[in-house]
């Protein structure tokens, strides 16, 4: 099989709601063309659809590694990076895919927008705990 024929035949599993075939079939592609990032996005759609989202995210991750400006992807690889709490890592990523792979996605400013309450920003939570260094190295006194 070519990748298109992979990426066809997953696609079509995961349509059907045949979750655990396309989970197989994402397997057997990757084992083929284990550099093909649709195949690993898939694969991570798969295990996302029945609830893993741990192995999901490295797929995910995986696809985006492969291709950079795979929004679809990303766009997922944030919603895994949500799940789990990791908002500083989510906002960064959305913010870099809206900026470089596609600002006109409204998935994407969807995500960007449900996200930003969260975000402390890395400068911020740095300044914080290093005041609160501070302050704890004096109050010691």
């Amino acid at each position: 099989m070519t990748p298109s024929e992979h990426h066809r035949d997953i696609e079509g599993l995961l349509a059907a709601r045949r979750i655990e075939e396309a989970r197989t079939a994402a397997e057997r592609g990757l084992l083929a063309y284990p550099t093909d990032e649709r195949i690993a996005a898939l694969m991570g759609m798969a295990l996302w659809r029945l609830g893993d989202a741990e192995r999901a995210e490295g797929y995910f991750r995986r696809a985006v590694t492969l291709r950079p400006k795979f929004w679809e992807a990303g766009a997922m690889l944030v919603r895994c990076l949500v799940g789990r709490g990791a908002y500083d890592d989510a906002y960064d990523l959305v913010s870099e895919l809206l900026h470089d792979a596609n600002p006109n996605s409204a998935e994407l400013q969807r995500l960007e927008r449900e996200i930003r309450p969260h975000y402390r920003g890395r400068l911020q939570a740095y300044e914080k705990s290093s005041f609160m260094n501070v302050r704890d190295k004096y109050d010691n006194r």
